[in-house]
């Protein structure tokens, strides 16, 4: 996903040049401010007996406690949001962020779609 450019880009004309221009680095950058805005608009739910199972020897609830500090922003000087990197995620909670990378990947499939925007056909003609 770090390659992809986001799917928030939009056409301008800056100095009579036509340009592509977007608020994020890339689409991981997206994914991740997307993940972290519906987190804080308490945007997702779990069911209590799947938050208290166990995974890998830990109840989900304390991977997700465990490996949400690294939705975070990359400290830079751009003005463009970027996500950290993977490997400073890996430094930063000891491990790979397994759990976290399935809300990434949820968040993702949800921007595709809206980006899409699946037409409706009208009529045979467009097949």
């Amino acid at each position: 996903m770090a390659g992809f450019p986001a799917f928030d880009k939009k056409t301008v004309f800056i100095g009579g040049r036509k340009q592509e221009v977007s608020s994020y680095e890339n689409v991981r950058g997206q994914v991740f401010d997307n993940l972290a805005k519906r987190i804080r608009a308490h945007g997702y739910s779990a069911d209590k007996m799947l938050l208290y199972r166990t995974f890998g020897g830990k109840m989900l609830i304390d991977h997700l406690r465990e490996e949400y500090p690294v939705i975070a922003r990359k400290e830079s000087n751009q003005l463009k949001f970027q996500a950290m990197e993977k490997k400073n995620m890996k430094a930063k909670i000891g491990h790979s962020p397994n759990f976290i990378d399935s809300w990434t990947l949820r968040e993702y499939i949800e921007l595709y779609y809206q980006k899409k925007k699946i037409i409706k056909r009208k009529g045979a003609w467009m097949l």
